[in-house]
């Protein structure tokens, strides 16, 4: 063998050479590199977990582009842009005076600040997907016209025009409509704090304000849930509370709520519902709990309540005498495809009667006019009655049965027979007692018709 020709040992030795030259090259400068790089980067996200970090302008102008392409419903405006680490997997970006712009500029509804959660597989791409939602400081107004059609407008300038839906069927589908932008479809639950949202129903010519109001909505696969805290003002002594909640499934208008009120006036009562209407001729406070909901077609379907009325007085007009009592208690059900509504239990304590009743009315509601007038037919148990002290001590009977027909515009009550029943035997009253049961009328063309 010629010593020219290399020996296996000398390939051997050759190619460790290179090999140590090729790290040196690219494997150690990338490795070490790539260490400090990591390393750095975790300590920056360190330092700056929940420290704000000011957006450049140019990434605000790409996010305002971006929401504004993914719909043309609309736009979003904002001041300022901060982005906030609270941990290392779900970046949120912070705004500050934010308005929800229609797509003629007009501003529908504005916050003080909003706070989102990002997805973060989706920012590493470049797209910015919302997971979750907190807003803060929100003003609106929320409007019944006439004509059932809702008008929402808001933001700082209440007076601004704002977007109209024929009912509040539409507007709920249009939220539905929202949630199925691509851009949501991680967004898993939204909250409000510090709500301030004027109501207001033409039909019935009356307004209410909500004040530190809280509202909550969380997406569970298609199932959406709102639920809400909520202090009711309506111009008399007092806070009322409302806590309500809310769930359907996106894309359909069939919904269920229900609604537990503390210390709401009976007239608020009356104007929620068109079946609990007749409530209006109550001047107390109620508090209690309803449960209802609507069909695919927008169709109220089956509502029941369980109600504590305290002390007040029945007042059907400001020109009809008050008659005082001391409490009430119910619970009814109303079945809107037959207009009927079971009292399955009534309770009635006043220095006038003390009776436990039970019994049905024959609501007439229209779309037009509501609650028009309503047949009754109630049977009374452990009944003692004095009314207007018309007697030494109060009368106790066994029970007494009565049909009456009540209308609301104007007030106007009809009594029909009445059955009076103690000690085994039955007594039908004459028209003149059954026209003594309905309330005095006071002076003044609105009072009680006999």
């Amino acid at each position: 063998m010629s010593s020219a020709e290399p020996t296996a040992k000398d390939a051997r030795r050759a190619a460790r050479k290179e090999r140590r030259r090729f790290w040196r090259r690219h494997g150690l400068p990338n490795l070490v590199f790539s260490l400090v790089l990591a390393t750095v980067a975790g300590c920056a996200l360190y330092l700056l977990m929940g420290r704000p970090v000011h957006a450049p302008q140019w990434l605000v102008d790409r996010i305002q582009t971006q929401v504004a392409a993914s719909t043309d419903q609309g736009s979003l405006a904002f001041d300022t842009l901060d982005f906030v680490i609270e941990d290392f997997s779900y970046p949120r970006v912070r705004m500050n005076n934010v308005r929800v712009l229609s797509a003629a500029g007009d501003e529908i509804v504005g916050f003080a600040e909003m706070r989102a959660g990002l997805s973060l597989p989706a920012l590493l791409s470049g797209k910015f997907e919302l997971t979750s939602v907190n807003v803060s400081g929100v003003f609106a107004s929320l409007r019944r016209e006439r004509d059932g059609s809702v008008v929402l407008s808001g933001g700082f300038d209440l007076g601004a025009p704002a977007r109209q839906e024929a009912s509040f069927g539409a507007l709920i589908e249009r939220l539905d409509t929202l949630l199925e932008q691509p851009e949501l479809a991680q967004l898993r639950n939204a909250e409000i704090q510090a709500l301030t949202l004027r109501l207001e129903d033409a039909r019935l010519g009356r307004a209410w304000t909500i004040d530190g109001g809280r509202v909550r909505a969380e997406r569970s696969g298609a199932t959406l849930r709102l639920t809400s805290n909520l202090a009711l003002l309506s111009g008399g002594q007092g806070v009322a509370t409302l806590d309500a909640n809310y769930s359907s499934q996106i894309g359909s208008t069939a919904a269920q709520f229900g609604l537990n009120v503390t210390d709401v006036a009976a007239a608020d009562i009356a104007a929620i519902a068109a079946p609990l209407a007749w409530l209006d001729v109550l001047r107390a406070p109620i508090s209690g709990a309803m449960r209802g909901g609507i069909d695919a077609t927008g169709r109220p379907t089956e509502l029941s309540a369980t109600l504590s009325i305290s002390e007040g007085v029945l007042q059907p007009t400001d020109a009809t005498r008050p008659i005082p009592f001391t409490s009430a208690q119910t619970y009814l059900a109303y079945d809107p495809a037959s207009g009927v509504m079971r009292f399955d239990a009534l309770s009635v304590a006043s220095d006038w009667i003390t009776a436990q009743l039970e019994g049905q009315t024959l609501l007439n509601i229209t779309d037009a006019d509501g609650l028009t007038d309503l047949v009754g037919q109630f049977r009374a148990s452990q009944l003692s009655a004095n009314p207007d002290d018309l007697y030494a001590q109060a009368i106790s009977l066994d029970g007494a049965g009565a049909d009456f027909r009540l209308s609301f515009n104007p007030f106007h009550l009809e009594v029909g027979q009445v059955i009076f029943e103690d000690e085994g035997q039955a007594l039908v009253a004459p028209n003149e007692a059954q026209n003594a049961l309905a309330p005095r009328r006071a002076a003044g063309p609105r009072g009680v018709r006999r």
